[in-house]
């Protein structure tokens, strides 16, 4: 099976660039962390609230059992690192912790998004990787990117299943408003949480210039191929945000993605 076939689009175009043996290390790799990444938020994180009370203890032993068949792959074994950073993080949100700055979001993106961003940098590079630091303002850049894009849909999810740990944004933004409060404030449209998406946007434009330096370094240490793929990697998620941001009630509304978007 393709399993890259089934990622994100951004994801998807950029893995299709790269050679057939790295697509295979790359679809193995993604297959291994959406299995963690999936059962946390589309199976523990939509239990009703009690259930997710009394499952808990067990959900983190699932969430370690799978980290376990992770390692079993030996693109895990050559650097564990990233993997339990990403473990970490979803261990966090089954204990269903909240992100209560920017300082926070930065620290939670760690384990959330630059550790999946260097495993895929190490499947992209010539030993060594580079350092994680490099990659860090690019995965922050496409993270917040890719919640503004899913933010609606992620709403929608917590009116209905009560979960709020699905809504990534800072509780420093919400004030004295829940994050279940901002999800109906969104899907109404009312205007401090317009303000909020607002807000998200613009801390998203200030990474944005760095994250573009990043993708720039990154690849003059990349091989042709994939330094291409990591190029087109960067390039859809600037595209999708400059869609977004040109026009924020794009967000939402839940119409966030650019009209080439499969």
């Amino acid at each position: 099976m393709n399993i890259a076939a089934s990622a994100d689009p951004p994801l998807r175009r950029a893995a299709a660039l790269l050679p057939r043996s790295k697509q295979l290390v790359f679809d193995a790799a993604y297959h291994a962390m959406r299995r963690m990444d999936d059962f946390v938020d589309d199976d523990f994180l939509r239990r009703p609230a009690g259930r997710r009370a009394t499952s808990r203890a067990a959900a983190h032993r699932e969430l370690r059992r799978r980290l376990d068949e992770a390692f079993t792959l030996p693109i895990a074994q050559q650097n564990p690192r990233p993997w339990r950073a990403l473990a970490t993080a979803l261990a966090r949100d089954v204990d269903e912790r909240p992100v209560r700055s920017w300082h926070d979001f930065r620290s939670y993106a760690l384990g959330a998004a630059v550790a999946p961003g260097m495993v895929f940098v190490q499947i992209l590079a010539e030993d060594p990787a580079p350092p994680a630091r490099a990659l860090v303002p690019l995965a922050l850049f496409c993270y917040l990117t890719h919640i503004l894009r899913d933010l609606h849909q992620d709403a929608r999810s917590v009116a209905t299943a009560s979960a709020e740990q699905r809504l990534t944004v800072p509780l420093r933004l919400l004030g004295s408003v829940s994050r279940s409060g901002f999800a109906e404030a969104l899907l109404v449209r009312d205007p401090s949480a317009v303000a909020i998406v607002h807000a998200m946007v613009a801390e998203a434009a200030r990474i944005g210039a760095a994250a573009a330096a990043a993708t720039k370094h990154l690849c003059t240490a990349l091989p042709a191929d994939e330094a291409a793929a990591l190029r087109q990697l960067h390039d859809d998620y600037a595209t999708c945000f400059a869609f977004m941001s040109d026009d924020p009630e794009r967000i939402v509304d839940g119409r966030t993605r650019p009209p080439a978007d499969p």
